[in-house]
Parts: C-alpha cells; structure tokens; sequence
C-alpha cells in the first residue's frame, strides 16, 4: 500500500512513543544561569580587588613621590613597586605599576615646582639687577635635573624655564631701571654743575674784551651741552615739566651768582646797610620774573650780607686776637730785653705794622721810656 502524504496540515505532530525533554532543557537552562552569576561574581570580585590596588597604588605612589632629608628634595629614580605583583595578570600588573608611577611623578614634580620657584626667588635676591647672575643660578639649576627620570625631567623643564626666566626679567628691569635713575641723576648733577659755572662766568665779565670773548665762548658751550642733557633726559622719559624745572633752577642759579657778586661788591664799596638794600631790590626783582624762584634769590641775597657782616667780624675778633698777643710780646721784649721799637721801623714786614694805631703809639712810647731809663742809668 502506497504512502499518501497528508495534505493541508500546518502543524507537526509529536511521534508515538517519544519521552518528554523540556525538563532537561529548564535544567541546562538553570545550570547555565548558575554558572554565569558565579563567574559574574568572581569577575566582579577580581574588578574589585583590581581597583582596590589602582587606588592603593596611587596612594603608595604619592607617599613615595616626596621624600625630603635634611629640608632637600631627594631624586626621584626608583619606581619598583612590590603589590603590583599581588595580581595575576600581566597586564593588570602593569596597570598597576603605571598607576603607582604616575602618582609618584605627580607628586615628585608638585614638590618640586615648589623648589624651583624658591630657587628662581633666591637667584633673584642675589643677583636683584644682574640677569647674567640669574642666567648663571639657572644653568647650574639645570644640571641638578639631569639625574632625574627622563619624564620628570621633562616636566620639571618647562616650569623651571618659566620661573628663572620671569626672574630674569624682573633683574634685567631692575637693572635698566637703575642704568636709567643713574643717567638721570648724573645728567641732573652735570646739568647744575654747568649752572654754576654760567653763573660765575656771567659774574666775571669786566671791561677786558679779550677776556669777555673767551668767557662768551665757553658760555656758547655750557648752552650746548645742557642742551644735550636735556635731550638726554627726554629720552629716559623724565617728563617736560621737570626738564621745565631744570630750566628754571638754572636761571636761578645763575642769578644768584650774579646777584652775591654784585652784593660784595657794594658791601666793600658802600657797607653793610648799602648791601641789604641791594639784596632787597634783587627779591623785588625776583619777584616780578615768573621764571626765577623769587624765595630762593632773596634768601641767598640776604644770607650774602649775612655772611659778610659775620665774616667781617670774625676777621676783626681775630684781628684783634692777634693784634694782642703781638702787642704783650713786644711789650715783653721792650721792658725785659731792652728791645727797640724803631728798629722795627726799618723792616715792613715786621709785625709791628700788624697792630692798630693806638698800640703802635703806646708802644714806641714805652721803647722810649725804657731806652731813656737805660742811658739815665749808664751815665750815673
């Protein structure tokens, strides 16, 4: 009898006689759901111990990174790290040694950042205007690198560039600084110095032309060459209004040279009253010309005859000093030595003609007396 296929049918149909295998499969199903949670678990434990070394690893690594004797940072050259071991695999041990090294490095190079700026500042204090001494500090910086790690070095470079070159800078501009309130203090003195000598050059002149022409000359100069310093003094941005200034203490100064000849010559001529009403009209006249320092001219003009009326007696008081003990010694040599005043007559350079008039008199008295008692006394 022929097979005839079934026709029409969409669903299979379970053979007679087959056991049933479904609770083998939730069985399987089940023992593979086991053993995927306790790989899980052991993953999870692995990934926990990994990460628990990373960190101790890191913490390690900063102790490690700053060992400090004697108040100096120490080099930074061994990264042997015994708990990288303490995981089986490799790669994870390197994890492990790269996390330590790191650390150590970030913590080495954070210490010494701040020995490079205490280094870059005490090259500085030493050398506060010498660039070439801060220069020098950072090349002998430089060589205390070169037993370092290759990586710390090349941290620690750029940061010391940076810090030693900042304190370059500032020495250079303490430098240029003072090269520039040295010119402009010496230029200010050289500048006063010239004043002086107009001044007196100016109070000079006199009726030899000859002379006055030289005198001329030489004022032309001293012009030009405050010209130049004032020129100069621009440059190193001293302001228009000082250089103003300068001018003005020049015109001053001149005048006043001026005006102290002029008040001797009227105390030698006129005296003292004569002088102080000369200073009077140099303040008056002062006062009229914006361009003098009217308080200046009138105390130095006053301070003139001051100075020459003190002068005068000074020189008499020890005019008069003088005078007395030359007067007590001949006297002396008169009574004691028989000593003749008229001899002295003969020599003018005797100190006989250093007293005044009434010693003098008393004098060639008491010498006549005395030689008049000595030939009263050799004729009896």
């Amino acid at each position: 009898m022929a097979f005839k296929k079934t026709g029409g049918r969409t669903s299979f149909v379970q053979p007679t006689g087959m056991p049933d295998l479904s609770g083998f499969f939730d069985s399987a199903r089940t023992m593979q759901e086991i053993g995927n949670l306790t790989n899980s678990i052991g993953t999870d434990i692995r990934k926990r111990e990994y990460n628990d070394l990373i960190r101790q690893a890191e913490i390690d690594g900063s102790t490690a990174g700053a060992v400090f004797k004697d108040g100096k940072l120490q080099p930074l050259v061994n990264f042997d790290y015994a708990k990288a071991t303490e995981t089986y695999s490799s790669s994870d041990q390197k994890n492990v040694l790269d996390a330590y090294r790191k650390s150590a490095i970030r913590t080495y190079v954070s210490a010494a950042s701040n020995d490079i700026d205490l280094a870059a500042q005490t090259a500085l204090d030493n050398n506060a205007n010498d660039p070439d001494g801060v220069r020098g500090s950072f090349s002998g910086f430089i060589e205390g690198l070169e037993d370092l790690d290759p990586q710390i070095k090349s941290a620690l470079m750029p940061k010391a560039v940076k810090a030693f070159g900042v304190a370059e800078n500032r020495a250079l501009a303490q430098q240029q600084k003072e090269a520039k309130d040295d010119s402009i203090y010496q230029n200010g003195q050289a500048f006063q110095a010239l004043s002086v000598e107009k001044g007196k050059l100016i109070a000079s002149f006199d009726d030899n032309e000859a002379e006055n022409e030289s005198k001329l000359a030489r004022l032309r100069e001293i012009e030009s060459e405050q010209s130049q310093i004032k020129e100069s003094l621009s440059l190193n941005e001293v302001s228009q209004k000082q250089i103003s200034q300068l001018d003005d203490a020049d015109r001053t100064v001149v005048s006043a040279r001026v005006g102290t000849n002029y008040i001797k010559k009227i105390y030698a001529a006129n005296g003292a009253e004569a002088a102080h009403n000369a200073a009077s009209d140099i303040e008056e006249q002062a006062k009229a010309n914006p361009d003098l320092d009217e308080k200046v001219l009138g105390e130095i003009a006053h301070q003139t005859v001051s100075s020459l009326i003190s002068m005068d007696a000074l020189r008499d008081r020890e005019n008069t000093k003088l005078q007395k003990s030359i007067y007590n010694d001949l006297t002396y040599r008169v009574t004691t030595e028989g000593l003749d005043i008229n001899n002295l007559l003969l020599d003018p350079n005797s100190d006989f003609f250093k007293l005044n008039g009434a010693q003098r008199t008393t004098l060639l008295a008491v010498s006549k007396q005395s030689q008049q008692e000595v030939t009263n006394v050799v004729r009896a």
